[in-house]
């Protein structure tokens, strides 16, 4: 999920493991140039890990590849760190989840075989998000409002992160910060089939929101790394029509 260089020839691993959970670990000597470990000390490859120790920190004494690097390049690898980083913040240490572990490995394939193509990054995004805070215990109810009536299509709804969504008609002007359309939550509790540019926006907006809820304060660096990105391709963009 992550790694930095430790002390002189080794790598500290922040690992997310199918059976427990996430891990911290030292690859002792993973960075030396003959190191048979030295490919595969980075994000998203799926390896066999074994390690020893007590502690918080294990100390790797066995590690294989279990598949290829993922090939991913451009927006697709910002988008994958993205990832990671959401499983690192919002998952407590030695906290097994097999089917969010499945889940994410699956999400890594996915952009592996996509190409830049913002429309469908959007949607694998839009799906792991749910995914993840539905495995957590934070799903967002996509079928009801907080007062259990059905969300309605064609209605405009509030969203508050501590109690679901409102009808856009009940709801104080003050509390009208997230806004989205019923057909937008059809289309995420139909698994992110957005119709339009709309839908996309919104579902943005709302699962940037209620996942900041649930982080206690803290700033995902990667966002800012996905803002800069954009900004540069737009301002190429513009060059190149130019």
């Amino acid at each position: 999920m992550h790694s930095r260089r430790f002390q002189d020839s080794s790598v500290l691993l922040e690992c997310f493991s199918q059976n427990t959970g996430l891990m911290a670990c030292v690859a002792k000597g993973a960075k030396r140039p003959k190191s048979k470990w030295r490919g595969l000390v980075q994000p998203f490859i799926l390896v066999n890990i074994a390690w020893r120790g007590r502690g918080e920190v294990k100390t790797v004494v066995q590690l294989e590849a279990q598949s290829i690097l993922p090939s991913l390049s451009g927006k697709t690898v910002l988008i994958g760190l993205y990832v990671n980083e959401l499983v690192l913040s919002l998952l407590h240490k030695a906290d097994p989840h097999p089917e969010l572990f499945h889940y994410y490995h699956e999400t890594i394939q996915r952009l592996s075989h996509c190409d830049d193509d913002d429309r469908v990054l959007q949607i694998i995004l839009r799906r792991f998000e749910c995914q993840l805070l539905e495995i957590l215990g934070f799903g967002l109810d996509f079928e009801k409002d907080a007062r259990t009536e059905p969300i309605v299509e064609d209605l405009l709804y509030g969203y508050d992160p501590g109690l679901g969504f409102f009808p856009q008609m009940i709801l104080p002007q003050s509390k009208r910060t997230i806004m989205v359309s019923g057909a937008t939550l059809i289309a995420l509790k139909k698994g992110a089939q957005f119709e339009d540019d709309r839908q996309l926006i919104e579902a943005k907006k709302l699962m940037r929101c209620a996942i900041a809820h649930h982080l206690d304060g803290k700033t995902l660096k990667t966002r800012k790394l996905l803002t800069d990105f954009q900004k540069i391709i737009e301002k190429e963009g513009v060059n190149n029509e130019n």
